[in-house]
């Protein structure tokens, strides 16, 4: 028990750099967890306490912990961006890419096909043009009503063939044991609980 107690207590010191905790009492009801791999998380019956950064996704640097947001259109927003991303890199030629990117809204829309068009000729990759002018746009297009505002995707390149979805949890599923602190996205409002979470 006592070692237990110290790795809870070292991971905690790890990742609380500048960051508070969080009580769940003041938690709203539903806390919203978005998965690249949404069925077989499901299927699992459990969300680990061990980071996706490797495959792709949204997030810090840390490597332990759940990350949740508490507003839900904030977890459809970020669904929404991982969709458009997989649906990039599951594209076989520009034509495919260039219809996804034409169902963005429009102001977006202009702003990529504008880098894409400045670049496809550097990048010589159709995919590789895309997402780069994605992600500029989440960068330089920062209207708080955007849907991909304040997004920070990783490994970008990895999110293909993904199954995408959103869990929502009662946040009483959550252990009295394990800690929940602030996340590194605070625009969103990202929580993360610091241990595993049955479903």
């Amino acid at each position: 028990m006592e070692i237990r107690k110290f790795i809870r207590t070292a991971i905690r010191e790890y990742l609380n750099e500048n960051r508070s905790s969080i009580s769940k009492i003041i938690l709203p009801n539903y806390l919203y967890h978005v998965t690249t791999n949404y069925n077989k998380v499901i299927n699992s019956g459990v969300l680990l306490a061990k980071s996706g950064l490797d495959s792709g996704g949204l997030g810090g640097t840390e490597s332990f912990g759940v990350s949740f947001v508490t507003n839900l259109d904030i977890a459809k927003n970020i669904k929404d961006e991982l969709t458009l991303i997989n649906k990039i890199n599951n594209s076989t030629n520009e034509k495919e890419i260039l219809e996804t990117i034409n169902n963005i809204d429009e102001e977006r829309k202009q702003f990529i096909l504008n880098e894409y068009n400045r670049t496809i000729d550097v990048y010589k990759r159709f995919d590789y043009a895309a997402l780069m002018a994605i992600r500029l746009s989440r960068n330089s297009l920062k209207f708080s009503n955007k849907p991909f505002y304040g997004l920070v995707i990783f490994h970008e390149e990895n999110i293909k063939n993904k199954d995408i979805g959103i869990i929502k949890i009662n946040k009483n599923s959550i252990p009295d044991d394990v800690d929940i602190i602030e996340g590194v996205d605070k625009d969103l409002g990202e929580i993360r609980v610091l241990g595993n979470i049955s479903l």
